[in-house]
């Protein structure tokens, strides 16, 4: 059985100071984001046509949201970007913590998931596709469940390996299907 701190948090730069993974010196920390939408790319491009640069075709990318958080903090680890639509973040933070457990040289890693709705375009096409629940509810698993909700948030996971002392939970497993 696999114990792991796991300290949550809506912000990677807290996350990181409560982990103690805040230190001058590189970390081999791996790094995976859940993130399942290009709306932040698209805003940036569609937005401000007048600033982008060399930069903004990489800084808005969901691909790249690994490696910046890699980048700043001086983790070493692996760094992965995941989209599984719906699954992202729960996939994710199984990538987080089989780096830990399958022996990749990982003392900790940050799992990362991240979902803005920054543009009606997106929604006005799953709605037009039939895909979002008329009423505006979720009804999971409800045989009266006629689509999904579209919603935002941000979340952070820092696992480290060892002993689980004033952890906020304990990570015991995780597993995935074809889609999370």
């Amino acid at each position: 059985v696999h114990t792991n701190k796991l300290i949550l948090v809506w912000c990677p730069f807290q996350a990181i100071l409560q982990a103690g993974l805040a230190t001058a010196q590189p970390s081999a920390t791996a790094v995976a984001v859940g993130i399942a939408s290009a709306e932040y790319n698209n805003y940036i491009v569609t937005r401000f046509t007048s600033g982008v640069s060399a930069y903004s075709a990489t800084g808005g990318a969901p691909s790249v949201a690994s490696g910046r958080l890699s980048y700043t903090f001086g983790f070493k680890g692996p760094a992965v970007s995941v989209d599984t639509a719906c699954s992202s973040s729960l996939v994710a933070t199984h990538i987080a913590a089989s780096n830990i457990w399958g022996g990749a040289a990982c003392s900790g890693a940050l799992a990362a998931g991240v979902g803005l709705l920054l543009s009606p375009d997106t929604t006005a096409m799953f709605h037009k596709a039939g895909m979002l629940a008329a009423d505006g509810r979720c009804k999971t698993l409800d045989q009266a469940a006629d689509g999904y909700v579209r919603g935002e948030a941000c979340g952070v996971m820092i696992l480290q390996a060892g002993a689980a002392q004033a952890a906020v939970a304990v990570y015991l497993a995780s597993a995935v299907n074809q889609d999370g």
